[in-house]
C-alpha cells in the first residue's frame, strides 16, 4: 500500500469501527497503535513543517538513506537533494504542496555517503480544523532497482540504435563503391570495347568494384561474428593446448604479410613448452589479428612477438614500432567500429572480436601505446600445471 490517502482513510475507517466496538479507550489505542506500527514497517514516512523541516522520520527511512533520527530531526528536506537539478525539482514539489494539493510521484534522495535512491511518493498536506496546513506527510516506497533498470534498458536501446546506425553507414560505403564502378565499367564498355585505354580503365573500375567487395563480405563475416559471440551461440572447443605450438603457427601463418622491407619480423619464446586451457583456432584467430593489425600500421621498425612467463601466468606480447593510437581513442579502441584514426582501413570490428574471443576464454587482454612510438597488446593466459611439472 503506498498512497497515502488510502492508508489515511483506511486507518479512519479502523479507528471509527474500533470505537464503536470498543468502550476501552486504552483497547483502542493499544490496537491503533498496532496499525500504525505496520504501516512503519511496510513504508518509508517522513514528516515535514511548513518550512520544509523534517519533524518525523520512521526507522525504514533513516536504514535506507544510512542515517540517524538525530541527523535528520530539524534539518531542511532539501539535504536529501544530490544536485541542482534535484534541488529545482524539490521547490516545484514544494509549492504544489503549499497550494493544498497532494503530490504523487517518483522523487530521487540521497543517502549519506551520497549514492541515489529513488521513491514512489505520496505527499498530503495536513490541515488544521480551521483549514490552514500545519505540516506534510510523506509515504515513501523505494523503486530503485526499478528506475536502474529501466534506465540500463534505455541505455542498451541507444548503444543498439547507434550500432545499427553504424553498421548501416559502413555497409553503405562500400556498397556505394561498387554501385558506381560497375556503372562506369558498363558506360566505358558501351562506348569503345576496343580502345585500348577504355579497356584498362574498365579494368581499373571492376578491380576496385571486387576489393569493395571483398571489404563488404569481411565486414559482413564480422558482423556474425560478433552477433554470434554477444547471443552466446558461438562455440568454443575449451581444450588443453600448447602455448608455444600456437605462438608459432600465429607467427608463421602472418610470416606473408611481411611484405615491407624494412619491417623486422621476429619471435621471441623463452620456454620450451607449456600448457594453456583455451580453443586454440580461435586463439591463433586473436593472434593472427593483432599481428596483422601492427604489419597494417607499420611501415618501418619491427614487429615482435615475445613469450614469457609471468608467475602462473604465460604472457604474450604483440608489439610493433608503429603509428601507435592517440590517447583518446586508447579506451574505446575495442568497442566495435573504433578505430584510431578516421581514415584508418578496414571494418573496425577485429579487435571487438578479439576482446570477446578473449574474454569467454578467461584471457586477460591488455594494450599499451604512445602515439608515433608503437603500440603493444598483451594476453595472459593461466598455466595449466601437470603431474610431471
Amino acid at each position: 500500500m503506498t498512497d497515502v490517502t488510502e492508508i489515511m482513510g483506511y486507518r479512519n475507517t479502523l479507528e471509527y469501527n474500533l470505537r464503536s466496538v470498543s468502550k476501552n479507550k486504552e483497547e483502542t489505542q493499544f490496537l491503533l497503535n498496532q496499525y500504525n506500527n505496520a504501516i512503519d514497517i511496510s513504508n518509508l514516512v517522513v514528516k515535514i513543517d511548513i518550512n520544509g523541516n523534517i519533524t518525523y522520520a520512521n526507522d525504514a527511512f533513516c536504514k535506507t538513506l544510512k542515517h540517524t533520527k538525530e541527523e535528520l530531526i530539524g534539518q531542511n528536506i532539501k539535504i536529501l537533494c544530490n544536485k541542482n537539478e534535484t534541488y529545482r525539482y524539490y521547490s516545484s514539489i514544494i509549492q504544489t504542496i503549499n497550494n493544498g494539493e497532494v503530490y504523487k510521484g517518483i522523487i530521487e534522495n540521497v543517502d549519506r555517503e551520497r549514492e541515489s535512491h529513488f521513491f514512489n511518493t505520496t505527499i498530503v498536506p495536513i490541515k488544521n480544523q480551521q483549514g490552514i496546513i500545519i505540516e506534510y506527510l510523506s509515504i515513501q516506497n523505494e523503486i530503485t532497482e526499478t528506475v536502474k533498470a529501466k534506465e540500463e534498458a534505455l541505455q542498451a536501446l541507444e548503444a543498439k540504435s547507434k550500432f545499427f546506425d553504424k553498421v548501416s553507414h559502413e555497409l553503405r560505403t562500400p556498397l556505394n563503391a561498387i554501385i558506381n564502378f560497375t556503372d562506369l565499367a558498363l558506360e566505358a564498355y558501351n562506348e569503345n570495347l576496343n580502345d585500348e585505354d577504355s579497356k584498362e580503365m574498365i579494368e581499373l573500375y571492376l578491380q576496385r568494384a571486387h576489393k569493395n567487395s571483398k571489404n563488404l563480405l569481411n565486414l559482413i563475416n564480422s558482423l556474425l561474428d560478433l552477433s554470434k559471440l554477444k547471443s552466446t551461440k558461438e562455440h568454443f572447443n575449451i581444450g588443453v593446448h600448447d602455448v608455444t605450438k600456437l605462438v608459432k603457427e600465429s607467427y608463421e601463418s602472418c610470416s606473408s604479410l611481411n611484405t615491407k622491407g624494412s619491417v623486422d619480423y621476429r619471435l621471441k619464446i623463452d620456454f620450451i613448452s607449456g600448457l594453456i586451457k583455451c580453443d586454440n583456432f580461435k586463439f591463433n584467430q586473436i593472434l593472427i589479428n593483432l599481428i596483422s593489425n601492427a604489419f597494417k600500421f607499420t611501415q618501418k621498425g619491427f614487429v615482435s612477438i615475445h613469450l614469457s612467463e609471468v608467475g602462473d601466468e604465460y604472457l604474450v606480447e604483440v608489439e610493433d614500432s608503429g603509428i601507435g593510437i592517440p590517447n583518446g581513442k586508447l579506451s574505446r579502441i575495442f568497442e566495435p567500429f573504433e578505430q584510431a584514426r578516421s581514415d584508418d582501413i578496414g571494418t573496425g570490428l577485429g579487435l571487438s572480436i578479439v576482446k570477446e574471443y578473449a574474454a569467454a576464454m578467461n584471457i586477460a587482454l591488455a594494450v599499451t601505446s604512445s602515439e608515433g612510438a608503437g603500440s603493444c597488446f598483451r594476453l595472459k593466459a593461466k598455466k595449466i600445471i601437470t603431474k610431471e611439472q
